[in-house]
């Protein structure tokens, strides 16, 4: 009896231990924020909480050209923008600092969105090209 209530507490621990591990790992995980792909060039935004939102943003960009990492250049810039509202409203416009990381097609993103609402991603990269797609960002 005492064998069986030896085997049932590590049974019990190596669960316990096995789910605080999962947990903790898919804590750390990135989701999809957004995708949009334009003449073969894939650039898909990651977030921790899979969505843009009013205030600080930190996020991943990965591009990919014809389904594989693509060096989209040192000076890639993105900015949100959002077009102006009557009555008193006027465009707001955030440009976002982007790093290129370590591997090929990487990048980071950092920066702050002034509200929640409609806005226009704007990215250039490469040799001037550019792309627009729209997102929502959540309060």
């Amino acid at each position: 009896m005492k064998v069986n209530m030896n085997r049932s507490l590590i049974l019990v621990f190596g669960m316990i231990f096995s789910l605080s591990l999962v947990s903790a790992c898919g804590s750390s995980k990135k989701k999809v924020i957004e995708s949009y792909t334009e003449d073969g060039v894939t650039v898909t935004a990651y977030g921790s909480k899979g969505h843009f939102k009013k205030g600080n943003n930190s996020f991943i960009l990965k591009f990919k050209k014809d389904g594989k990492p693509f060096d989209a250049g040192k000076n890639v810039k993105f900015n949100f923008h959002m077009v102006a509202m009557p009555p008193n409203m006027p465009p707001m416009t955030n440009d976002i600092t982007i790093s290129p990381t370590k591997k090929l097609g990487v990048y980071k993103g950092e920066g702050k969105l002034q509200m929640s609402g409609n806005w226009t991603v704007n990215i250039e990269y490469g040799d001037g090209k550019t792309m627009a797609f729209s997102i929502s960002a959540r309060k």
